[in-house]
């Protein structure tokens, strides 16, 4: 409380003030890295999407299959191919793919399951979550900035 000043109306011969975007990018992303690393959801992001999933053994194998294509368009975005807005998860893989020459089939495999577990009515196999896994581990190498 002690420390806590009014502020007095803005000086109109005083610099203008405003906000850089590219610090507070900047924040965001490294809080993420660090809720990631602790294991952390975002909850910024909004309502979880795949709450209605959780708890349900029944769709277990789905909800492995969704979260593994999200740490896939993470590793996307860091390797400079977000997915835009309003793109399929097809049209995306079309852009990554020239990313990922050596793991075109890796991509069509993990694109395929997550295409059955989020559009289908019947929930993942293990061994849909088992080939999306491995597909998304082979691809994070193939894209990892450092090995670029």
């Amino acid at each position: 409380f002690a420390l806590r000043r009014r502020r007095g109306a803005p000086d109109p011969d005083g610099p203008e003030r405003e906000p850089v975007p590219a610090v507070a990018a900047a924040l965001g992303r490294l809080r993420r890295a660090v809720a990631g690393l602790l294991g952390a959801r975002d909850t910024t992001a909004g309502p979880d999407p795949l709450a209605g999933l959780r708890g349900d053994p029944r769709w277990a194998h789905t909800l492995a299959v969704r979260e593994t294509y999200a740490r896939f368009l993470a590793h996307a975005r860091d390797a400079g191919a977000p997915r835009p807005a309003a793109t399929t998860p097809r049209e995306h893989g079309r852009l990554v793919a020239p990313l990922v020459r050596d793991a075109n089939e890796e991509l069509s495999a993990l694109i395929e399951r997550y295409h059955a577990a989020r559009y289908g009515a019947d929930p993942a196999t293990a061994a849909d979550a088992d080939t999306a896994s491995v597909a998304e581990q082979r691809l994070a190498r193939v894209l990892d900035p450092k090995r670029r």
